[in-house]
């Protein structure tokens, strides 16, 4: 019988107030060799995740030019000085 159980992984970006501020998710295939395809989608669910923070917080000009090292760093700084946090949700996958 095929395995019909789509697989992928929702990221969520919560503020220390349990406010959700940004999500991303990817169900595709693929990706680099040497991680696993669990461990492609979670980086690239945390990726667009940034993004959707950067978006939801940021007028839009700064969203627009803001880089993806920029929007890494500020979302770091709320981790280590706000205690915001990064939850990843696995979907199809063994626990």
């Amino acid at each position: 019988m095929t395995d019909n159980i789509p697989k992928g992984v929702f990221v969520i970006f919560i503020a220390d107030d349990g406010h959700v501020w940004g999500n991303g998710s990817c169900f595709t295939g693929g990706g680099p060799a040497g991680f696993s395809q669990a461990e492609n989608q979670a980086r690239t669910a945390k990726q667009l995740c940034v993004r959707d923070f950067i978006k939801r917080s940021c007028i839009p000009a700064i969203a627009e030019c803001m880089s993806s090292w920029d929007a890494g760093s500020l979302v770091e700084d709320l981790i280590e000085k706000k205690k915001w946090r990064f939850e990843t949700i696995n979907v199809g996958y063994d626990e």
